[in-house]
């Protein structure tokens, strides 16, 4: 296990106990606009939906 796995896995552990009333669960939507067209100044836009876990707006 590399140090970065360690500290991912302290910090999970740490939101599951001691930081657990801190932690809140999300869901988000991000969008992305690709594949622009100068001619008809039209994208093309694309949505991706991702949740986590994590201490929010302090």
């Amino acid at each position: 296990m590399g140090l970065r796995d360690e500290i991912q896995a302290d910090i999970a552990e740490a939101f599951n106990a001691d930081l657990a009333d801190a932690v809140h669960s999300f869901t988000c939507e991000r969008i992305s606009k690709t594949n622009w067209d100068p001619k008809t100044e039209t994208y093309v836009e694309v949505k991706e939906n991702y949740s986590g876990r994590g201490v929010l707006f302090g």
